[in-house]
């Protein structure tokens, strides 16, 4: 949703064609003041569709819940269901490393609750109860300005003992003839989501792993808007591989074994999904 992003643009447009009006040749400014005032015009209806149009948007996003309730009360009996839609998701499959998993085959549910008067949200990931974490709920929030994310918040994960997840002790030698020293190292990890970040942290690249993406801000915030915008409303396609890779992998070529033209990305919505800027 886009909708605070261009009004802003738009009220922003308004003041600057105001200034550059001013300074027009004076034998065009009365019919170019009337094209202006048009203009005006047509933002104002633009912005009641905007106002309109979120209203829409959040009466079904309310109609939906009750399904994605519903449906978590039955997909919480089929074992490891969640952690196979993510690996089907060639997005989300990307956070997920061999540690990550006794952890989440103990995922049950996933849900987002998408801000009623902005296009702020969060996901939350429920587990069951299990050796490794005394969280019930992970959260993830995306705090999002005029179609900017500002920042994102995640809970702290409250570990039960050892943290292997993220973290790994290695040997290490000091100088050629040191005593080996015993270091905590930290890994990617899909549980690294959870941390809290902006766009002014440093790059925070786990040092055990050099080909690791340097942008993690960015790579969660697109994690974010899958999880909202395709893998939530349409997990059973996931599970079952309608969508995803076994998808991409069917459909790559068609009959004649010629190259499929790529496909526009849409969300749950059916609607072109639209990408978020950073800050």
């Amino acid at each position: 949703m886009e909708g605070e992003a261009n009004d802003h643009q738009l009220k922003q447009q308004e003041k600057k064609a105001e200034k550059a009006f001013a300074v027009l040749p004076e034998e065009i400014k009365t019919p170019m003041r009337t094209v202006l005032n048009l203009q005006k015009q047509r933002n104002s209806l633009y912005f009641e569709f905007e106002k309109e149009l979120q209203a829409l948007h959040n009466k079904y996003d309310t109609q939906y819940g009750p399904i994605f309730l519903e449906r978590s009360s039955h997909i919480k009996s089929i074992e490891n269901f969640w952690l196979k839609v993510l690996q089907n998701s060639d997005e989300a499959s990307s956070f997920i490393y061999e540690q990550d998993l006794p952890l989440l085959q103990h995922l049950i549910d996933i849900q987002y609750h998408q801000s009623a008067d902005h296009d702020s949200f969060k996901v939350d990931f429920e587990f069951s109860a299990n050796d490794y974490i005394e969280n019930t709920v992970l959260s993830k929030e995306f705090v999002i300005k005029n179609d900017v994310l500002e920042k994102s918040v995640g809970t702290e994960i409250l570990w039960k003992g050892r943290n292997s997840f993220t973290k790994k002790t290695k040997q290490v030698k000091k100088g050629k003839k040191g005593k080996a020293m015993t270091k905590t190292v930290d890994i990617p990890s899909f549980f690294r989501i959870f941390q809290t970040r902006s766009p002014e942290d440093e790059e925070d690249i786990p040092s055990d792993e050099e080909d690791i993406d340097a942008d993690p801000f960015e790579d969660e915030m697109n994690l974010g808007y899958e999880l909202r915008d395709e893998i939530i409303p349409n997990a059973l396609y996931y599970y079952l591989g309608i969508r995803g890779k076994e998808e991409d992998e069917d459909s790559d070529e068609d009959e004649k074994g010629q190259k499929k033209p790529s496909e526009v990305k849409v969300d749950g919505s059916g609607q072109e999904k639209q990408e978020c800027k950073q800050q």
